[in-house]
């Protein structure tokens, strides 16, 4: 990713749409500052998620209300003969809609006109003739005195800005309301926010993370949160036993930024029923995973089967419910796999 310019431009049709959610104009300005000498940004949802810390979900509903209403167009780059994305760009566009900003209407149009017909006259006549000092001086001292018994055409155009900055100003002070509320949640909720983080082994990112526990467990529950901590630390156990000792855990913010529905196991989700099968057991369904010489984990067949994909030269130690898994599988396991998120 190439460093972003020192200066995001977020134009007048941006800023005064009414349309955008504060948020989206500001990811605008972001890939404005990102667009490199090609004329497109290439970042993902991933990136800004991260950047503003927000779900890749509403990365993705900015972008599309900025395509939606003209101010980017997505190009997608796909893999030779495939249909998998290699890359997406994003180009920047100027729409023209004059439906952007009801308060400039007709009746900002004399003003515009009151500015400019004299200066245009005056810039018409001055390329043909120079006139005379005299009469120079005149013009201006007339000029100067009409303009100054005259209303304050620049006032009158910062008062309609000024209105329509309050109206940004009220929805986003909204907004802060509705964090505020969630973390007052949070910290009424019995300090279920510091069982989370103190049954959470990486600590980087907590004090950010408080607005995200309280989405997790009004989408969850608390109890599911605290089960989807639990099978994540099964699951770095099993995989340092098995080839990656030095792998670490996540920083919290990011666990608890969508993350953690990874590891989220959960009878009643219609997910366990319509995912893929292997040897007609769920890729969801939990399992007792043993590795040979370890303790015995309970983990998605899913996990299970990426595990065997990564460390194929300890296959042959592996198993789940009593059941091995062989070399000769690996191919059919891997196609499995594809477009889940046990893929990656």
């Amino acid at each position: 990713m190439e460093n972003p310019n020192f200066y995001a431009i977020i134009p007048a049709n941006v800023r005064y749409d009414l349309r955008l959610k504060p948020n989206a104009k500001l990811l605008y300005g972001e890939i404005t500052a990102l667009t490199n000498r090609k004329g497109y940004c290439y970042a993902n949802n991933s990136y800004f998620a991260e950047l503003y810390n927000v779900s890749n979900e509403t990365v993705s509903r900015w972008i599309s209300d900025l395509v939606e209403f003209g101010y980017l167009k997505i190009t997608l780059i796909y893999v030779n003969n495939t249909k998998q994305v290699a890359e997406r760009r994003l180009f920047l566009c100027t729409p023209i809609d004059k439906k952007i900003n009801p308060l400039l209407t007709k009746k900002s149009t004399p003003i515009d006109e009151k500015i400019n017909t004299p200066i245009d006259k005056k810039v018409k006549d001055n390329n043909t003739l120079i006139n005379n000092t005299d009469n120079n001086t005149k013009k201006e001292k007339t000029q100067s005195k009409n303009f100054a018994n005259s209303p304050s055409s620049f006032e009158v155009v910062c008062l309609a800005d000024n209105n329509i900055q309050m109206q940004k100003e009220q929805q986003y002070q909204a907004e802060v309301k509705i964090k505020i509320s969630a973390k007052e949640k949070t910290k009424d909720g019995g300090g279920e926010f510091e069982i989370f983080c103190n049954a959470y082994p990486n600590k980087l990112g907590k004090s950010k993370s408080e607005t995200k526990f309280a989405v997790a467990c009004k989408k969850i529950g608390f109890d599911n949160l605290m089960l989807c901590v639990e099978n994540y630390k099964a699951f770095v156990d099993a995989e340092r036993k098995n080839g990656f000792p030095n792998l670490s855990y996540m920083h919290l913010s990011t666990f608890i930024n969508g993350r953690y529905e990874d590891f989220l196991v959960n009878e009643k989700q219609t997910e366990i029923d319509n995912s893929p099968k292997y040897k007609g057991i769920s890729l969801a369904t939990e399992v007792n995973m043993k590795i040979a010489g370890g303790a015995q984990s309970k983990l998605d067949l899913g996990f299970v089967l990426r595990l065997a994909i990564r460390t194929p030269q300890n296959i042959h130690n592996i198993t789940y419910n009593g059941t091995g898994i062989s070399l000769e599988e690996l191919p059919q396991i891997t196609q499995l796999l594809k477009n889940t998120k046990y893929e990656n």
